[in-house]
């Protein structure tokens, strides 16, 4: 009742917080939006860092992050940061599915 949310999610680490926010944008796209199963993809913006678990060396463009630890997790795009036109076009081809 403190900040009048209906449901919390603690956290501990920010890999934590970034692996849970993939699993909520899939479930979402899964169960809200009707995308088929195992077909979602999750966008990063190139050049990010937020952790060293599997989810996200392989978001990652940098191979001192990821090399070594392949195969990289499936339904991972990265596309330039504040790239509008990356962005609609990786909307586009991901709604053309």
């Amino acid at each position: 009742d403190l900040f009048g949310y209906d449901r919390v999610l603690p956290m501990n680490t920010g890999v934590e917080a970034g692996d849970s926010a993939i699993k909520l944008a899939r479930r979402y796209a899964y169960d809200v939006r009707g995308t088929a199963p195992d077909t979602a993809t999750v966008l990063f913006a190139s050049g990010n860092f937020w952790g060293r678990s599997l989810a996200a060396i392989s978001s990652s463009t940098d191979p001192e992050s990821y090399g070594g630890f392949g195969p990289r997790m499936p339904g991972f795009a990265c596309i330039p940061y504040n790239d509008v036109d990356a962005l609609r076009r990786a909307l586009s081809a991901d709604s053309e599915k």
